[in-house]
């Protein structure tokens, strides 16, 4: 094989790796699905929502992008002066609005049952999610409605092919 076909094979070669990486990065924004500008009750009180814009957080999407890793958080409750277990609170909910159909308040039902973040709703089994959503507002009476089984899978569906962009958390 000649120089310029080795040349030519590994420009390709360089070229297709470029592409995935470019797939990937742009990937990994597209999968933010569900962004909000701060305040957002029940999530963020207006209270919270001003120590986070001192920070330089004002949407959903910058929060998410400052509670990635643990040094971020331990960065961002330093300059807002919320608790860092406020902040990994709010991260968690942030990683769960990246689910395209997840809201605040079906965040917050879906955290009532005992779902932490996208990683532990890739884990649920969609029927027993479902009833224990159900069983859940039926006391707390945090939606007016309740998700549809088939919503609940799909979520899992997306949980579960989304990548991991917050990490360090239980």
């Amino acid at each position: 094989m000649g120089e310029g076909a080795t040349m030519k094979r590994i420009i390709r070669k360089a070229s297709n790796l470029a592409l995935v990486w470019l797939v990937m990065v742009l990937g990994a924004t597209a999968a933010s699905a569900s962004h909000y500008r701060l305040p957002i009750d029940p999530m963020i009180p207006a209270s919270e929502a001003t120590l986070l814009a001192k920070a330089g957080v004002t949407t959903t999407l910058a929060l998410l992008q400052e509670v990635a890793t643990t040094d971020k958080r331990k960065a961002l409750a330093k300059k807002s002066g919320l608790t860092q277990e406020r902040v990994d609170a709010l991260a968690h909910q942030v990683d769960l609005l990246r689910i395209s159909g997840l809201g605040p308040s079906m965040v917050a039902l879906l955290q009532a049952s005992g779902v932490a973040n996208s990683k532990a709703l890739a884990a649920e089994d969609s029927a027993a999610l479902h009833q224990k959503m159900t069983a859940t507002n039926a006391s707390a009476k945090i939606s007016p409605v309740i998700p549809q089984l088939g919503l609940v899978a799909t979520w899992i569906a997306s949980a579960k092919a989304l990548p991991q962009v917050v990490t360090g958390l239980k």
